[in-house]
């Protein structure tokens, strides 16, 4: 994805931009760790792990982007998307646990079923967990991975 700048509404334009995406993602989402100090255990080490998958797989498709760049990308790239995921599963699983300390929730938490409790925990409204920060790193996987579709030199799986 180098040289002229591609043809707006072309597939270029559309990979190009979706890598854009993936990489102004990337470097927000680390921006935003480093604020928040998220380096304070080994777990917390983990995202930026992702986040140095995603640089490095950002790079390989922007310079001169042949199969094997690709294909390395791809495979960063869906690292880094299973690390986002188990990202989510922790902050929610965390924000779970801490429940029934929470001021409003640890009254009601018995009270509450299965499903009400899970979805509380997801959508942030008990626990210190933010569930979108590791989301957002899935997201910056799947736009790297999109931005490589129809990339010149790869074959579609069965041609």
């Amino acid at each position: 994805m180098t040289g002229r700048p591609p043809e707006v509404g072309s597939p270029t334009f559309f990979r190009a931009a979706l890598l854009a995406l993936a990489g102004v993602t990337t470097a927000g989402t680390a921006i935003e760790l480093a604020m928040a100090r998220h380096w304070q255990s080994l777990e917390q080490g983990i995202p930026w792990i992702a986040i140095a998958a995603m640089s490095v797989a950002v790079v390989l498709v922007m310079r001169n982007a042949g199969p094997r760049r690709v294909q390395a990308a791809r495979a960063l790239a869906a690292t880094a998307f299973v690390l986002g995921c188990a990202g989510v599963w922790r902050h929610v699983a965390g924000n779970y646990d801490a429940a029934p300390l929470d001021a409003h929730y640890g009254l009601i938490w018995d009270q509450m079923s299965s499903l009400a409790r899970w979805w509380a925990a997801f959508i942030d409204s008990v626990g210190p967990s933010p569930t979108f920060a590791p989301m957002v790193l899935a997201q910056a996987a799947v736009c790297l991975l999109l931005s490589t579709i129809g990339s010149p030199g790869i074959e579609p799986a069965g041609e």
